[in-house]
């Protein structure tokens, strides 16, 4: 279980035709020693499109196969994560329960890695590296809310 690091530009992009608002930023790898130039296209339905670009700094020939399998860093994978529904629940039961979950949003998503060179030695199948992501953001105010 590796921490991640998020820093997204204040500055925005918005994509008419797709709904929804285009950023880049840093993801920083602290485990890795490592930060990604990534893109994030925040749809209107509060999903997140996270791309991995580049590798910005740190090593991109070792270390990597917790991610990816192999030794060496891979550009271009891309997970999206959506908000986690919390148990259908109440404002007021919610604040109860847990009083910071009404502060942060969760989003999670998966990413599946297919590693080339390395084989199953049961059967000579292919091997996938499966990651999942987890963000915790402060909520988004809605554009129509008083506050």
């Amino acid at each position: 279980k590796d921490s991640v690091l998020l820093r997204l530009k204040r500055s925005e992009t918005k994509i008419e035709e797709q709904g929804g608002v285009r950023r880049e930023g840093i993801m920083e790898w602290p485990e890795f020693s490592a930060g990604i130039y990534v893109e994030c296209f925040m749809k209107s339905d509060g999903s997140i499109v996270l791309t991995e670009k580049e590798l910005l700094y740190g090593s991109k020939d070792a270390g990597w196969e917790a991610r990816f399998g192999q030794p060496s860093y891979t550009p271009g994978t891309s997970v999206t994560l959506r908000p986690v529904e919390y148990d259908k629940l109440n404002q007021a039961d919610v604040d109860t329960k847990s009083p910071n979950k009404s502060l942060f949003q969760e989003l999670v998503g998966t990413s599946t890695f297919h590693v080339e060179n390395l084989r199953n030695r049961e059967d000579g199948s292919t091997i996938s590296v499966k990651s999942e992501f987890r963000i915790i953001r402060s909520r988004i105010s809605s554009p129509n809310s008083s506050s």
